[in-house]
């Protein structure tokens, strides 16, 4: 005979355990007003909010990697997908305000199969956050490093065009200018030979502006990119490097 009761008692605990299990981390570096209602705190199953500036070296970052641009209206309705190529995967989601002295931060935990809903409502609304000033970043951390996971966006109202395409946001904390990148693809663990260097746009890149990339078609390779910047005040050279998944392996 049954037991409904051992039944329910054990649906309920797995059900709990799969709610905390898609339960962000909060960044415990992060400091935050406890008294603001935007605060960097847990909200649903993510946190998000703004918090107290921190001191951050000089130098250049990769900010945001998406397939297509972010884009979503400031509104009370809407509502961001946020999904993964890799469906069989679990990625750490990360969203940033790329101005400086914008300390918003949003950090999820994407499981396998499962999109992230991120409502506008809560902080960017409120903040005023459009989509120009918020980079949003995907990753899984491997033996060695980190390897970055672009993601799809797709908002339940804004009506833009997603063009398919990989697209970087990188941020310098310095004004620099020739910033120019390169990349070579990742075979059995290893980089192959690296293309030459592609120039960005020129011109002056004022700090905190953000600088676009967008990757040609590479579907199924992982690459290894290159990117430096020359400090616009010295002969010095800032350079960031990184591993990016940009198809299904």
């Amino acid at each position: 005979m049954f037991n409904f009761q051992h039944i329910f008692i054990d649906t309920f605990v797995a059900v709990l355990l799969y709610s905390f299990s898609l339960q962000a981390q909060c960044d415990p570096k992060l400091k935050s007003d406890p008294n603001s209602q935007n605060a960097y705190a847990q909200r649903g199953t993510r946190c998000e909010g703004m918090y107290i500036s921190t001191v951050s070296a000089a130098g250049i970052e990769l900010v945001s990697a998406t397939i297509g641009k972010l884009a979503y209206d400031l509104s009370e309705k809407e509502i961001i997908a946020v999904t993964s190529p890799l469906s069989n995967a679990s990625i750490k989601v990360r969203a940033t305000g790329i101005p400086l002295k914008t300390y918003y931060r949003m950090d999820a935990a994407l499981s396998a199969g499962t999109p992230l809903l991120w409502p506008v409502k809560d902080i960017l609304l409120r903040r005023k956050l459009d989509a120009g000033k918020v980079g949003l970043l995907g990753w899984q951390k491997t033996t060695s490093d980190l390897v970055y996971i672009p993601l799809l966006a797709k908002p339940k109202i804004n009506n833009t065009t997603n063009d398919g395409n990989i697209w970087l946001i990188l941020r310098s904390s310095i004004d620099v200018v020739h910033v120019q990148w390169r990349y070579g693809v990742v075979k059995n663990g290893k980089t192959e030979k690296l293309n030459k260097w592609i120039p960005c746009l020129p011109g002056l890149f004022k700090s905190g502006s953000p600088i676009s990339v967008k990757l040609p078609p590479m579907e199924g390779r992982v690459i290894y990119m290159e990117v430096a910047a020359k400090d616009s005040s010295s002969d010095q050279w800032v350079k960031k490097n990184f591993r990016i998944i940009v198809g299904k392996p």
